[in-house]
C-alpha cells in the first residue's frame, strides 16, 4: 500500500514537474486565442458562403419573376428561402462581431495574466535567490554587507594599531 502511494505521489510530482516546464501559462492563453481567431475566421468564410447563397437564391427568384406565368408556389418557397438566409446571415453577423468583442477582450487578459506570470516568475527567481543568501529581503543583504564591511574595517583598523602603536606624546619642552 505504501509502494503504491509513493508512486502515485512521485507520479504527480513528475505530472507537475512535467507541466511546470513544459506548459507556460502564456502558451496555453496564445493555444486559446489562435482557436478564437480561428473560430472567427470560419464563421467569416461561413457567412461569405452564404451570403453568396442568397444571392444565387435572389437571382434566380429574378429570372423566375421574369418567365411569363411563374409558378406562385415555387416563387414563395424561394422568398422564404431569401428570408431564411436574411435570418441566418444577421444572426452569424452578430455571432461574428460578439466572437471577435471576445477574442478583444481575451487578447487584453492575456496580456494581463502574462505580465503577472512573469512578474510571479521573477518574484520567485528573487525569492530563491535571497533565500540562498539566507535572508528575507535585499534590505537584509544590504545590513549583512554593511555589518561586514564594519567588522572589516575594525579588524584592519586594530591589525594597524597592533603593527603601529602609537607613540607617546613627550611634554613640550623635554
Amino acid at each position: 500500500m505504501n509502494v503504491l502511494s509513493g508512486l502515485r505521489i512521485l507520479s504527480h510530482k513528475l505530472a507537475g514537474l512535467f507541466f511546470k516546464t513544459t506548459l507556460q501559462p502564456s502558451d496555453v492563453m496564445a493555444f486559446t486565442l489562435q482557436e478564437v481567431e480561428k473560430a472567427v475566421r470560419d464563421s467569416q468564410l461561413q457567412l461569405a458562403k452564404l451570403k453568396v447563397a442568397r444571392k444565387e437564391t435572389a437571382k434566380t427568384l429574378e429570372q423566375l419573376r421574369a418567365r411569363t406565368g411563374p409558378d406562385p408556389q415555387l416563387v414563395a418557397v424561394m422568398e422564404e428561402q431569401l428570408a431564411q438566409y436574411d435570418d441566418q446571415i444577421r444572426k452569424l453577423e452578430l455571432l461574428i462581431a460578439k466572437m471577435g468583442q471576445e477574442a478583444a477582450l481575451l487578447k487584453v487578459r492575456s496580456t494581463g495574466l502574462t505580465v503577472r506570470a512573469n512578474l510571479m516568475q521573477t518574484q520567485e527567481h528573487i525569492r530563491g535567490l535571497l533565500g540562498d543568501l539566507g535572508v528575507d529581503s535585499a534590505g537584509e543583504v544590504f545590513d549583512r554587507i554593511e555589518d561586514d564591511l564594519s567588522h572589516r574595517e575594525a579588524v584592519h583598523q586594530a591589525l594597524d594599531e597592533i603593527k603601529h602603536p602609537p607613540r607617546p606624546e613627550l611634554p613640550p619642552g623635554t
